[in-house]
């Protein structure tokens, strides 16, 4: 008499494993990267100025947590008073308004 064959079981959560194994691997990977690197404050300093210049300049923030300093920068490197900047605010204000005043007459 033959012997019967047993059905194998498959497993349809053997993926579980596998997508541990990786994300246990990305958190050490990261872990390790973070134990390596060295925050140069100058060089943060100079990216952060850089940065707020090449987007068109702005508040930039520096400083130790004790004592942070706000100052105003502008793309050519000299500070502004920021009056300049309002008054185009404002006329920017007024042409949208005109503009909305305009279309909501024409209805």
């Amino acid at each position: 008499m033959k012997k019967k064959k047993q059905e194998e079981h498959e497993n349809s959560e053997r993926w579980l494993l596998s997508y541990s194994d990786f994300m246990t691997l990305l958190m050490i990977l990261f872990v390790v990267l973070y134990a390596m690197s060295n925050v140069d404050k100058a060089k943060f300093s100079q990216l952060s100025q850089s940065m707020s210049i090449a987007m068109g300049g702005g508040k930039i923030m520096q400083g130790n947590e004790n004592s942070p300093n706000i100052s105003n920068s502008s793309p050519s490197g000299n500070s502004s008073d920021g009056k300049t900047e309002e008054s185009k605010m404002e006329d920017l204000k007024k042409k949208v308004d005109s503009y909305l005043q305009k279309k909501w007459n024409a209805k």
